[in-house]
């Protein structure tokens, strides 16, 4: 899973080149849309490597949900609540969710009306939150409701993070390199 910002300023050939980078992985990636690849056109750039800016998927038991949360890049209200909800409300068909997004809510560029309603969400359907932005490895609890918000590091600080998944339990792993 990628955090966003796969690239420095949206261009098609910064894209490329993480494409060449990304394909040589041994299993499958996602990448959710980050600030940096919406500047530009970028964000079309993206749409047509990657597909929708919100995306859904199911592997075996888990639900992988990708939601733009980048509302610094765009005029339109952006962060899809109802697709979120939607994607997380049927709850017998998944035994864990994650939800990756860019910009966590507790950010400053986050769209602070959408703030409340989407830590509901993840309050009621308890996923596992990633964001990126910071690009910095930090776990956090915003709102002393016991949901750890993770913020996953970034490469260029030579560290990632290894989710592992057994059952209906997932746990992370920080490895610096």
């Amino acid at each position: 899973l990628h955090g966003g910002d796969i690239s420095d300023f949206g261009l098609q050939e910064e894209y490329r080149w993480q494409h060449q980078i990304l394909k040589k992985l041994k299993m499958p990636y996602l990448v959710v849309l980050g600030n940096h690849d919406c500047v530009a056109n970028g964000d079309k750039v993206y749409s047509h490597m990657y597909g929708p800016l919100e995306q859904v998927y199911q592997f075996a038991r888990n639900r992988i949900i990708l939601l733009n949360t980048n509302t610094m890049e765009f005029t339109e209200d952006i962060v899809r609540l109802d697709f979120l909800e939607n994607n997380l409300r049927d709850t017998e068909n998944y035994d864990n969710a994650i939800v990756l997004a860019h910009v966590s809510p507790f950010d400053e560029d986050f769209d602070n009306r959408k703030e409340e309603p989407y830590a509901r969400l993840i309050r009621q359907y308890r996923p596992y939150p990633l964001h990126g932005h910071k690009h910095t490895h930090r776990i956090m609890q915003p709102y002393s409701d016991g949901i750890n918000y993770m913020i996953i590091g970034s490469v260029s600080n030579r560290r990632y993070v290894v989710l592992t998944i057994v059952g209906k339990q997932i746990s992370h792993e920080v490895v610096s390199f």
